[in-house]
């Protein structure tokens, strides 16, 4: 009886660092995934607010750059 509850002690501690790895794996490919989810978006709104501040003092909101700058930052703030 004593090798058996042995063998099973075993087996649970081999079952949690198992589970333990699994996790921890996961763990490391979710945030992978995230990151690279996020690096195009984060990317574009870099660019678009370098153009912006590129641009003159008295450019105006309505001018046509400012405007696709605003709106490609929108729709990558709705992608992140």
């Amino acid at each position: 009886e004593a090798a058996t509850a042995e063998r099973e002690r075993i087996v649970a501690v081999e079952l949690k660092l198992r589970t333990v790895e699994a996790a921890k794996a996961a763990r490391g490919s979710l945030i992978r995934m995230v990151m690279h989810d996020l690096r195009s978006p984060l990317l574009s709104v870099a660019k678009s607010v370098a153009i912006v501040q590129d641009l003159e003092p008295d450019a105006r909101v309505d001018d046509k750059v400012v405007v696709e700058c605003l709106r490609a930052m929108a729709t990558c703030s709705q992608l992140m």
